[in-house]
């Protein structure tokens, strides 16, 4: 899933996106009190309750929740499909690695789990994701994906979809690879805050989706801990936020 780095401008995700989004509404409030006191104050108590309510596990657990409509894949279902789907969520620069890349965060958990998806359900492999903006057009995340699918987890990869910037094209260039070869029926490997779209990507341009969610959070009861701030949480709510922007922007296409 390349939607996390190209469907929308970095500038966009700075200003919109926690914690920025707060941060600058903070900046706005503080600017317009000082000739309009009383709504400056109320612009900026606004902004750090957002930034806090969002730093919570709790908002951004309800968040991600939300988002997600798929609950953990279950064996009877993956036997249905025909395929895995592993879309990539982006790539970290790396000193030690070679082109100075290396797979995200998101992106190795998704490759993780599709290779035991793959090595469970004796199913082949699709890898999706383009060259992130900036980097050489030979350094894609699908080819990092199959590198570490085959050399780290003895896991071949069949099909390989280098091209896409986005959801979409993730979706309609890797559904070309696969219903070429008769492949209609997938496991889709996300994580929840990304599943709803990515599936309805996937299911316009001709396959089956099967989702198949990595890092699925336990349901947990209320505790006192949920609403203390966490660096987890605020990315968590980063990502939750991304997709709600992003399903408003396909909305309107």
């Amino acid at each position: 899933m390349h939607t996390l780095i190209t469907d929308l401008t970095p500038l966009v995700k700075s200003l919109l996106l926690p914690p920025g989004g707060a941060i600058v509404l903070a900046i706005v409030g503080l600017v317009i009190g000082i000739r309009w006191r009383t709504l400056g104050r109320i612009i900026t108590a606004t902004a750090i309750a957002a930034l806090y309510l969002l730093s919570t596990p709790l908002v951004a657990g309800w968040l991600v929740a939300t988002l997600n409509d798929a609950p953990p894949l279950e064996s009877s279902s993956a036997r249905r499909a025909q395929a895995i789907v592993v879309l990539g969520a982006g790539l970290s620069s790396d000193m030690s690695a070679p082109n100075g890349v290396t797979l995200g965060p998101l992106t190795s958990e998704r490759v993780r789990y599709a290779a035991l998806l793959s090595k469970q359900h004796q199913l082949p492999l699709a890898v999706s994701g383009g060259a992130p903006i900036g980097r050489a057009a030979e350094v894609t995340e699908a080819g990092l994906m199959q590198s570490a699918l085959e050399k780290e987890y003895g896991t071949p990869v069949k099909w390989i979809e280098a091209q896409s910037r986005n959801t979409r094209e993730n979706a309609t260039l890797t559904a070309t690879l696969l219903l070429s070869d008769g492949v209609a029926t997938v496991l889709l490997v996300t994580h929840p805050f990304d599943v709803r779209r990515a599936r309805s990507e996937f299911e316009a341009a001709g396959l089956a989706v099967i989702s198949a969610p990595t890092q699925v959070s336990f349901p947990q009861e209320f505790g006192g801990q949920d609403l203390l701030p966490s660096i987890w949480a605020v990315l968590n709510s980063h990502f939750a936020m991304y997709e709600v922007l992003a399903m408003i922007k396909a909305s309107v296409r």
